[in-house]
């Protein structure tokens, strides 16, 4: 946990691969359908297996980097290359 008075949350989170890939679990294992963040398309699992999308991208800046669960979400690996660091 990273102190940040500027974060709504007062910190950001930055977490190893192991607990981002049990995050990415999470997301997938969630009920309802899974859309990409991106383009919004529903998850058809043929193009692939969903890739774990920074909703604030961690190449925004370093005092941007959250990976908070609240800041994660599911996307094609295609959407997720072509958003860079960009914002949606």
């Amino acid at each position: 946990i990273i102190e940040d008075s500027h974060h709504p949350r007062g910190y950001r989170e930055w977490v190893g691969r192991r607990e981002l890939a049990r995050r990415k679990k999470e997301l997938m294992e969630a009920p309802g359908p899974k859309r990409c963040y991106v383009c919004h398309a529903l998850f058809t699992f043929v193009e692939g297996e969903p890739t774990l999308e920074h909703i604030i991208p961690k190449g925004a800046g370093g005092s941007n980097h959250d990976d908070h669960r609240e800041n994660l979400a599911l996307s094609h690996w295609r959407c997720n290359v072509s958003k860079g660091s960009s914002r949606i």
